[in-house]
């Protein structure tokens, strides 16, 4: 059977490559020729009798005799014999024998009644309908036009000899008189069945890795490799989609047995070209640190005090980085765009979590340094008093010193707004401010509530007055110089340093990551220095800690 095979999927390939028979003529003719041999036989053995009997009937009549004699019905035997001999030589080998229904007085049978039987109605040796047998050939129709697509050029031997024998059945069944519906629709099964059962998928494989090649020549990997490694599996691509053009839908290209061992040994060649590329970049690396380093950031206290439709986002940005880092052909420009995204979260993170903390800082920082925290800030230099700011004819001899006044203001440090302000009022050396209404006309004076004048923040208490110095407001302290504008970053007063977050202005405390060294502010807002800690740690004279 496997020689047999062989020799009608070579004989199948040099026939549709030659253009000189279709598919009908090399599949339909054999099944033809199979269904009617049986015919023929049966008619030639028919024929036979035929002419002995009628020589031995007239052997008869000349003898005078009515009837056959025993010489002729030993005649008649032998000539059953010979021909059903004759019958079986011309029978192909393992042929399919195709009944045709004989009708005969026990098949149908009419009632006492006259009437049929529902039963005649529904006899499975019915024939076909006109519109059963249309359907048949148009099965056929379409099967045939499959012996030129690469699902059953690509497919195994095997299957192509199923689909081939369901072929031939049906091509057959179309040419014999009364088929039975039910072998119709039996051979539409088969031929459905079959075509399911085709596997031709390497031309399709093939088709699938040239169309990766353009994602893997943006990758890091293809970009960055040597120039000989790229140059292989240009060729290698170039080889494959040449292959593809010429075996497409097409049987001439490649004999049947060779045309899927070939397509596979390139689809191979492809990949193994691909698998050779060894270029890597800095920035695989420097993604991979940023990724962890946002992990890490994720169990810590600014990630945990953020909201949850920030860390949502964060999630999110984390869990596309991953993707990215883990894509073995990750693109340079996906890899860069990536880093920025995360670096842009981690300062979000840091932004949101400093200003929120803005205005709870006396409560104190007791978490460890975690090493992603870095605040901004100027230099720790002293910031001396200064004179100026917003408006004329007054000046900072009769400012309150530091430390003078705790005022309970009552406006919330973010609803600081640019006020409609008229001048400043001194009265027996205290500053205030005069407001003016949207027509001109006065309206009092600022009174516990924050003013924006001149880019600057001014505070003024209860009393109307402006404040200086060292001041509670808010569940938080602000530092305000003898103009009265507020101050941030490193200040220095009563011998100890203190740090004012510079877009709040509130004073820190905790942990203070400057320029990659961390500093600790106790609760009262002033460096530690020379001692250990609330939390546990070291710091040294400068105030830095002593890892």
């Amino acid at each position: 059977m496997r020689k047999r095979n062989v020799v009608f999927i070579a004989g199948l390939s040099a026939a549709l490559a030659m253009g000189t028979i279709t598919p009908l003529s090399v599949y339909a003719e054999a099944a033809v020729e199979e269904v009617s041999a049986e015919v023929t036989a049966e008619e030639t053995v028919q024929e036979d009798t035929n002419g002995l009997e009628r020589q031995a009937a007239a052997d008869a009549s000349d003898a005078g005799q009515g009837a056959v004699t025993e010489e002729a019905a030993n005649v008649q035997e032998e000539a059953s014999e010979d021909g059903q001999i004759a019958a079986e030589e011309q029978a192909p080998e393992e042929r399919q024998a195709v009944p045709v229904p004989q009708e005969t007085s026990e098949d149908v049978q009419a009632p006492e009644d006259g009437s049929l039987e529902q039963e005649a109605f529904d006899d499975v040796d019915a024939p076909a309908s006109e519109e059963k047998l249309k359907e048949l050939k148009n099965a056929v129709s379409r099967a045939r036009e499959i012996f030129y697509k690469n699902i059953f050029l690509d497919a195994d031997e095997e299957v192509q000899e199923s689909f081939f024998n369901a072929f031939q059945r049906a091509e057959g069944m179309l040419k014999l008189p009364n088929l039975p519906a039910r072998d119709a629709d039996r051979a539409m099964q088969d031929l459905k069945d079959a075509e399911s059962a085709l596997n031709g998928r390497a031309s399709e494989d093939l088709q699938k890795e040239i169309e990766r090649g353009e994602l893997v020549k943006r990758s890091i990997r293809y970009k960055r490799a040597p120039e000989q490694e790229r140059e292989s599996y240009d060729k290698a691509l170039k080889d494959a989609g040449e292959l593809l053009e010429k075996t497409r839908d097409n049987p001439e290209y490649i004999p049947a047995p060779l045309r899927k061992k070939t397509i596979e040994e390139e689809i191979a060649h492809v990949v193994s070209a691909r698998d050779a590329l060894t270029g890597s970049s800095p920035k695989t690396e420097e993604l991979k640190k940023q990724i962890s380093e946002a992990e890490t950031a994720k169990s810590g206290k600014k990630y945990q005090n953020a909201g949850k439709d920030f860390q949502r986002a964060y999630d999110e940005t984390l869990r596309t980085a991953r993707a990215v880092q883990e894509d073995e052909w990750a693109s340079e420009e996906d890899t860069d765009k990536n880093i920025e995204a995360l670096k842009k979260k981690e300062e979000a993170l840091r932004a949101l979590y400093e200003n929120g903390n803005a205005g709870n800082q006396q409560n104190g920082g007791s978490g460890k340094p975690d090493g992603s925290r870095k605040s901004g800030g100027g230099n720790r230099s002293g910031r001396s008093n200064r004179s100026g700011g917003g408006g004329s004819g007054r000046s900072a001899g009769s400012a309150r010193q530091a430390g003078s006044s705790i005022l309970p203001v009552q406006t919330v440090m973010t609803n600081r707004a640019s006020l409609n302000a008229g001048k400043w009022v001194n009265v027996n050396g205290k500053w205030r401010l005069e407001l003016r209404a949207a027509d001109g006309t006065r309206a009092g004076f600022a009174s516990a509530q924050w003013a924006k004048l001149d880019s600057k923040w001014y505070l003024f208490g209860q009393d109307e007055y402006m404040c200086t110095g060292l001041v509670r407001a808010n569940n938080a302290s602000y530092y305000f110089d003898a103009s009265g504008a507020m101050q941030t970053g490193w200040l220095s007063f009563n011998n100890k340093w203190y740090y004012f977050d510079e877009l709040s202005g509130a004073m820190r405390t905790g942990w203070l990551n400057q320029d990659g060294k961390w500093y600790f502010l106790k609760a009262d807002g002033s460096m530690a220095v020379n001692e250990m800690t609330s939390d546990g740690h070291k710091v040294g004279a400068d105030g830095v800690w002593m890892k």
